[in-house]
């Protein structure tokens, strides 16, 4: 038995959720205030509907990955939205910004 299989058979294996696409953004969870203090920004994934508060550097690295925008603006009117996240088997890319309506 190689590491991997020792690792399945002690802890399991979790499999990721089918990314079926095309999930509308919750906007009413989208416009909730930040949990936490500093750099945040969400994360809608329009392959499994999944939301996520992301703050710190991956905040930063998220936010530099798409179109550089001011961070002040981009808190209070856009979210950033992919195919795919750590839930889905959805491509993690393109990362784009998404206006609020």
């Amino acid at each position: 038995m190689d590491n991997g299989e020792v690792k399945k058979v002690l802890f399991g294996e979790i499999n990721l959720t089918h990314a079926r696409g095309n999930f509308p953004p919750d906007l009413k969870k989208l416009r909730r205030p930040f949990a936490s203090k500093g750099k945040a920004i969400y994360w809608f994934c329009s392959g499994c509907g999944a939301i996520y508060e992301i703050v710190g550097q991956t905040a930063e690295r998220l936010i530099n990955r798409a179109t550089p925008v001011d961070l002040k603006v981009i808190k209070k009117t856009y979210f950033i939205s992919s195919p795919g996240c750590l839930l889905c088997d959805g491509p993690r890319e393109p990362v784009k910004f998404v206006a609020l309506e």
